[in-house]
């Protein structure tokens, strides 16, 4: 049977149609980051799907890895047990790293455990420990200064942002990151919390009015927040990747239909 060049272009033009039919077939969700297959349960303003169903933690907890902010309200005297510089009118402030296991190596009174204490906590704590062995009437007042949250998905800007107080709902921080683009699915932003290897997950719909008032949406330090696109958005990613091999393609049948004109 002779080959001619019209049933070369129809096969050409069948293993084109085989490619799309098989690009169409990738994962929906393969764009996609954080899927636990649980989403399907989030049917209120706030769920929690995954993790510790009563949390009731809304203020920042000191953990491992945190530097910790540390001066003296109430005199110049250095919690290193010296005396600040004279007449500066200005307050010692010690910074301190969290080690791994809590603990945080402070001059004259040692290793003190205060992981998981609020940040209140821990200023009575200490108050206690330098009355006892060096100041008279302390105020401790201790800020976490590295304390974050990071930003990922369907934000207008992607970053980690500074946690400055001790209670910011993520709703505070929304427009920080410039907000929610065209493509974000606003009934669907996912906070990851706690320990990476069982984390506690929350979904928020955030076009609905009450998750303003859900304390749960207070973000924590090391909170991660994703936001995915709307289902079209999913599909049209997709096809990007289709449309790409459609380009290819159609460039390599013109070439074909090029040369075999020329040689004729």
């Amino acid at each position: 049977m002779k080959i001619t060049p019209i049933y070369q272009f129809k096969n050409i033009l069948f293993f084109f149609i085989g490619i799309l039919i098989l690009s169409s077939c990738s994962p929906k969700n393969k764009n996609l980051l954080f899927i636990t297959g649980k989403e399907k349960l989030a049917k209120e303003p706030v769920t929690v799907i995954q993790g510790d169903q009563n949390i009731a933690s809304t203020s920042q907890r000191i953990q491992a890895g945190n530097i910790l902010a540390i001066k003296n309200l109430q005199s110049t005297v250095q919690l290193t047990g010296e005396r600040g510089a004279v007449n500066t009118g200005q307050l010692e402030i010690q910074t301190f790293l969290v080690e791994n296991d809590g603990t945080v190596n402070i001059p004259v009174l040692g290793k003190l455990k205060l992981i998981g204490m609020t940040r209140v906590e821990a200023e009575k704590f200490l108050e206690d420990q330098y009355k006892e062995k060096l100041l008279k009437d302390p105020i401790i007042d201790i800020n976490i200064t590295n304390a974050k949250v990071t930003f990922l998905g369907e934000f207008v800007s992607q970053t980690n942002v500074l946690l400055t107080k001790d209670q910011t709902h993520l709703v505070e921080l929304l427009g920080t990151v410039g907000g929610l683009n065209a493509r974000a699915n606003k009934k669907k932003i996912k906070i990851i919390r706690g320990d990476l290897e069982n984390p506690t997950i929350i979904i928020a719909n955030l076009s609905d009015i009450n998750s303003l008032s859900d304390k749960r949406l207070i973000l924590q330090n090391n909170d991660i927040i994703y936001a995915e696109p709307v289902g079209l958005f999913r599909s049209s990613d997709r096809l990007i990747g289709v449309n790409t091999i459609l380009q290819t393609l159609l460039a390599a049948v013109n070439a074909y239909i090029i040369i075999n004109n020329i040689s004729k």
